[in-house]
């Protein structure tokens, strides 16, 4: 009978140390015939700790693990009935109704208390002479991770669903593959009505050119820019304004769009309603970013879930996609945080000794999308290790606000320039941002000097250069280490 109901040994010994999987042989009474080694990392535990003491009763230590076999053995039935394998965990199910347990997700505590979610199989093995299950070969993964990612997803999807921008995923022959609902929603298509079509047929025929000679510049490493009309259902044309971003591994294209029919593009200038900025002029250049990035994330989101839908899982595609999520996860939060920091009201902010390097770093992370996109150069060049005393906020304003203005006067010269830099001499550090305009005779510097001289600084319009240049001085400031 011994033999009868015994598995060749040696062959199941070499089974064992080739899986990855957590493997668990119990008998009928939930006793614990045989574990691997990949078990007791899944389930937290160390050599000896499972078959020293079995749920609900004690065993004497073994000259190894005498301290492990304690711990065990002081545990009582109901502590271990929470940790699996307990007695009474799915897989014993195989042993009484002798049916095969698929793909079953369960939640369990490892040895430790900590919670975890396997995905099990259970086989029972049935006495050929008897018929009778007489123990079940559990299999199990940790999908701890996995279901964390999932739900993740889910967010990021909602995210997609939601989003105010149309969206929209193409192949590399520009057939659609997919559109999110503000798309739908925007030209009045549903997807079944434009699968078989491509992107360009929606294209306003003056613009298809233009939009044409954009595509072919569309990347793996940097988005593209363009506007153009796009068709409605109703035959209409909507003015749009696209970035398209490609990935790399499926050269699937990824477009964001927002609507700009009904938007008046003059915006607000430096002195408008005694404001020094405006937070449309702030968010503008952040908007294309945060629509690149959202569209890489529902690029990512899209081919992990197609592999999910499929259940053909590649574990390190899905790593190297989830790592894309974080890395544009991580950049939508900084920009966020970064605006949230520059558009609060910093009048009653503490004055303090600032780096205005910190200050110069975040100026830009908010401001130099709206250059780059629009292929006005920007230089920048400051000293490293410059102090001022000030208000952060209000002195990061009024830079912004004056590169806003500078980019507004020149943004549609054919060969616009804005510089920026930042020098220390004599104890006095000097801003300056200047543009490729020609000097103005004239210009309005109350509302700015007001603030500047607030924050212990002078600011002037030079005269003396033959562009537009303003310049801003504040004294510096030692910081000891």
């Amino acid at each position: 009978m011994q033999a009868e109901n015994s598995i060749d040994q040696s062959n199941l010994d070499a089974l064992l140390q080739t899986m990855v999987e957590g493997m668990i042989i119990q008998d009928t009474s939930g006793r614990i015939i045989q574990y691997n080694q990949a078990a007791l990392e899944i389930l937290g535990m160390a050599e000896g700790q499972l078959n020293e003491a079995e749920p609900g009763e004690e065993s004497a230590p073994g000259e190894d693990s005498e301290k492990e076999a304690s711990e065990a053995a002081s545990m009582d039935s109901a502590e271990w009935d929470k940790i699996f394998p307990g007695k009474d965990h799915p897989g014993m199910a195989s042993l009484k109704t002798g049916q095969i347990q698929k793909n079953l997700v369960m939640k369990i505590f490892r040895y430790d208390g900590e919670v975890r979610w396997i995905s099990l199989n259970a086989v029972p093995i049935v006495n050929n002479r008897t018929g009778q299950p007489y123990q079940v070969i559990n299999t199990f993964t940790d999908i701890t991770e996995m279901r964390k990612m999932v739900n993740e997803l889910k967010q990021v999807q909602l995210l997609y669903n939601i989003s105010q921008d149309l969206m929209i995923i193409t192949n590399q022959e520009g057939y659609f593959k997919k559109v999110n609902p503000r798309f739908t929603e925007v030209l009045g298509y549903e997807f079944r009505d434009i699968v078989s079509q491509k992107f360009v047929n929606l294209i306003h025929p003056d613009d298809l050119e233009a939009t044409m000679t954009a595509l072919k510049k569309v990347g793996t490493k940097r988005s593209t820019h363009f506007i153009n009309r796009y068709k409605e259902k109703s035959g209409s044309f909507r003015t749009f304004d696209w970035v398209v971003v490609k990935d790399p591994d499926t050269e699937l294209l990824y477009y964001t769009a927002r609507d700009i029919t009904d938007y008046r593009s003059e915006e607000l200038d430096i002195i408008h309603s005694s404001r020094v900025y405006s937070i449309g002029e702030l968010t503008s250049g952040l908007a294309y970013m945060i629509n690149g990035q959202i569209s890489i994330i529902g690029g990512h989101l899209s081919f992990i879930k197609s592999q999910i839908d499929q259940d053909e899982i590649n574990t390190p595609d899905v790593k190297r996609k989830i790592q894309g999520i974080e890395e544009s996860v991580h950049r939508l939060s900084k920009a966020i945080k970064d605006l949230n920091s520059f558009v609060r009201n910093a009048k009653n902010e503490e004055i303090a000794d600032i780096s205005l390097t910190h200050i110069l770093d975040n100026v830009m992370e908010l401001s130099h999308e709206r250059f780059r996109i629009h292929c006005v150069k920007l230089d920048v060049d400051f000293e490293d290790k410059l102090f001022i005393r000030c208000r952060e906020t209000q002195v990061a304003q009024v830079l912004i606000a004056l590169l806003n203005n500078a980019y507004n006067s020149i943004h549609t010269q054919r060969e616009g320039w804005v510089k920026l830099s930042a020098k220390s001499k004599n104890g006095v550090i000097t801003i300056s941002i200047s543009d490729s305009r020609e000097r103005k005779d004239k210009s309005e510097l109350n509302v700015v000097r007001n603030i500047i001289e607030e924050n212990f600084g002078s600011i002037y319009y030079d005269h003396s250069s033959p562009h537009s240049r303003f310049v801003i001085e504040f004294p510096a400031v030692q910081v000891l280490k």
